[in-house]
């Protein structure tokens, strides 16, 4: 039996998004599921790495029901898949309040799609 600690839940969702680095590098990447505090994030760059506590930038595209937004993110732990894909958990750090307010309408319409992962 495992405990889940998620303060928040998870919902499946498929978000085109962009990150940089520290170093302003960029990619081209999409989420797994998000919540309000957080994404799973799946990069198709074979071996690229962001070690846990690495900062980044998230820039979110626009698409249907979503206006772009951009928001700071901490990477918390990362893992390789079988197919070599690479899957970044990341916490959102900041959010200006209009980001946050498009963000939490966001993740309320995801609730009411999906069911919880």
């Amino acid at each position: 039996m495992t405990i889940d600690l998620r303060k928040y839940p998870r919902y499946p969702y498929h978000l085109k998004i962009h990150i940089t680095n520290e170093q302003g590098n960029s990619w081209d990447m999409s989420t797994l599921d998000v919540s309000i505090e957080g994404m799973r994030i799946l990069s198709k760059h074979k071996n690229l790495v962001f070690e846990p506590e690495t900062l980044v930038t998230i820039q979110l595209e626009k698409q249907k029901n979503l206006e772009p937004m951009i928001f700071s993110g901490t990477v918390r732990h990362y893992s390789i898949e079988q197919n070599d894909d690479m899957i970044f958990g990341v916490s959102i750090t900041s959010l200006n309040d209009d980001s946050k307010t498009r963000w939490n309408s966001v993740i309320e319409h995801v609730r009411l799609s999906t069911k919880i992962v």
